[in-house]
């Protein structure tokens, strides 16, 4: 057992603001009636303009994308946008939380689209429960041990999940998905919790290990490194967290596994604890979501889902299995609502970082809708199944370098000359324009996309007799971390 004090929070890391829980202002769950309205709206706007959310952009000019998806009138105002107002007009309904219409300064087909996205992602924030800081507490990580992203991350959770077990007098913790212990360790060293990390990878529980020896050498001396900085400014408070215990474990998830069976079986068993996962992959969020349900003790589930294309869907062919994946809800399992895997890749986008850094479109989604004209005229069958990746474009300079990785990657023989790479470039070099107008124009789908999956997990937990609470929180900043979603169940 490690004994952490708190004071060691603060060492050389950027002032954070803690995102913590109201204990008074959280007390009531979001109406289901309101999440089913919201519900049936999205997915209706989202039926209306399947064609736009399920294309892929791979086959942007082999099956001349734009022209098939679009609607003629919308086609044109479309084409038609000057630079400034595309970026003005797309990037900025991204953004929008004001109150304020979408500009007039475009067509009108096009504007009703916008500004329907626009109402529905209000309704969906206004279901966001709300949350505070606690006065000018000091919290925040060793910021030599975190990027800036991770530690954002880390830090923000870790204060949700303190507050939580503050109100609901919990100090275990089950952590799926712990990867390398960024989380656990933590909540551990940090926070006084005990903490069972769970992953199906060994190699990264091995570096959880690692993660939680590292902070339990620096200990002292990070104690004393603090303590000759902090001072405790009025109003500011310290908690005695008392001590810690960090236990990664290697062990893969199923829908019958029960938490307090992995208690007994590690740890003393405790009379309550929580459920947590931060970033959660794919369909990890809604087994840990059912383990939670099976296991009586669990007082709260707390997670942030990511990678949504990974996700399986209920089809007729997965139909009456027991684990509920996407759809999970009621509602939307009587629908018997789909989306796609396109239309789940689209959720996955970092729209809030593309609409803050504009100029930054990224030069490979046009090389890659290239290439794939080029394997067309020169493979000419099986182009579906052939895979390029995000990590190819990363090191190319060029369109010929570009093409050379990605042949390799797909282990594809094909003797192609810088001369032909730079002809297929040149011959559509002049519809980048059109190209990013139509991925940004489709970018905004992906809130949309997000917000569903998001909905039907928060419906699902208000579905169940057990639980007497359930909220989305915003926990992360969306422009650091993208996935920033928190989807919370209290048991009753």
């Amino acid at each position: 057992v490690i004994t952490y004090p708190v004071e060691i929070l603060a060492l050389n890391a950027p002032q954070i603001p803690c995102i913590l829980i109201d204990k008074m202002a959280v007390t009531k769950s979001v109406k289901l009636t309101e999440v089913y309205a919201l519900l049936d709206d999205l997915c209706g706007f989202l039926n209306c303009h399947r064609r736009l959310s399920s294309c892929h952009l791979v086959e942007y000019f082999t099956k001349d994308v734009i022209n098939h998806v679009l609607p003629p009138e919308i086609y044109e105002e479309v084409t038609n946008l000057t630079e400034d107002q595309y970026k003005k007009v797309f990037i900025g309904n991204i953004l929008k939380d004001d109150g304020m219409n979408v500009s007039n300064d475009i067509g009108p087909n096009l504007q009703n689209l916008l500004q329907s996205a626009t109402d529905l992602m209000r309704r969906f924030r206004s279901l966001f429960t709300d949350t505070k800081c606690f006065g000018t507490f000091k919290t925040a990580a060793v910021s030599e041990f975190y990027s800036e992203k991770k530690l954002h991350e880390v830090v923000t959770m870790s204060e949700l999940i303190f507050a939580l077990s503050e109100k609901y007098e919990t100090k275990n913790v089950v952590d799926i998905g712990s990867g390398k212990g960024y989380l656990g360790v933590h909540l551990c060293y940090f926070h006084g919790f005990e903490v069972i990390g769970i992953d199906c990878n060994e190699i990264a529980t091995n570096g959880a290990e690692k993660r939680s020896a590292i902070f339990k050498k620096f200990q002292d001396s990070l104690s004393k490194k603090f303590r000759s900085q902090f001072s405790c400014a009025q109003g500011e408070k310290y908690r005695s967290r008392g001590s810690g215990l960090f236990l990664p474990v290697t062990k893969t998830m199923n829908e019958d596994l029960a938490w307090c069976d992995v208690l007994e079986e590690f740890s003393t068993p405790a009379p309550r604890f929580g459920v947590t996962g931060l970033h959660t992959c794919g369909n990890l969020c809604y087994d840990l979501v059912n383990s939670f349900l099976k296991s009586p003790q669990a007082k709260y589930v707390c997670y942030v889902g990511c990678c949504y294309h990974l996700i399986d869907e209920d089809t007729q062919a997965t139909r009456g299995r027991t684990t509920n994946r996407f759809p999970s809800s009621d509602f939307l399992r009587n629908k018997s609502f789909q989306l796609d895997r396109n239309a789940r890749m689209l959720a996955c986008q970092p729209v809030f970082r593309l609409a803050n850094k504009p100029e930054n479109f990224n030069r490979t989604l046009f090389y890659r809708a290239v290439l794939q004209v080029l394997l067309r005229d020169k493979v000419g069958h099986n182009l579906s199944s052939l895979s390029v990746g995000r990590k190819v474009g990363r090191g190319a300079l060029d369109f010929y370098q570009y093409v050379s990785n990605s042949l390799v990657k797909m282990n594809i023989s094909l003797d192609v000359t810088e001369e032909e790479c730079l002809e297929y470039l040149s011959n559509y070099e002049y519809r980048t324009s059109e190209l990013q107008k139509f991925f940004i124009l489709r970018s905004n789908m992906a809130p949309i996309i997000e917000a569903i999956i998001t909905l039907d997990k928060l419906a699902f937990l208000l579905e169940q007799d057990c639980i007497v609470e359930a909220h989305i929180v915003e926990l992360f900043d969306p422009v650091t971390s993208p996935r920033c979603h928190c989807v919370l169940g209290i048991r009753n």
